[in-house]
């Protein structure tokens, strides 16, 4: 769902923006993307280690995404950026989150194991 158009739209689907969300997994077990194996962890109640990995990076993700955005709207009196500046926003993004990730990957080291 969207609530802009034209070229605030690219803007919004960066703040929306979710890694692995430009995938489609069509469910049949002969597509590509899928190998037909069962998934051994699919009735499990318990939480991987990717579970909780994955979980605080998109935290950390989503929280740098919305600071980055406020900043450049009030750097830039409030008007929207352009495609190529998005494109910056998005590598800064990027780059902000691989800065952080051994704090991210001790966190969630520290949440599985109380988990466990």
């Amino acid at each position: 769902m969207y609530f802009t158009s034209g070229s605030d739209r690219a803007f919004e689907q960066l703040m929306q923006q979710r890694p692995g969300a430009d995938h489609f997994d069509s469910g049949d077990a002969g597509a590509p993307e899928d190998c037909g194996e069962p998934d051994l962890m699919e009735h499990s109640d318990e939480l991987t280690f990717a579970d909780y990995f994955n979980a605080e990076k998109e935290i950390y993700r989503n929280i740098t995404c919305a600071a980055l955005a406020a900043r450049w709207l009030i750097d830039h009196d409030f008007e929207m950026p352009t495609d190529a500046e998005i494109k910056e926003l998005v590598a800064e993004a990027n780059r902000k989150v691989l800065e952080a990730w051994g704090e991210i990957y001790a966190l969630a080291v520290l949440k599985w194991l109380d988990g466990q």
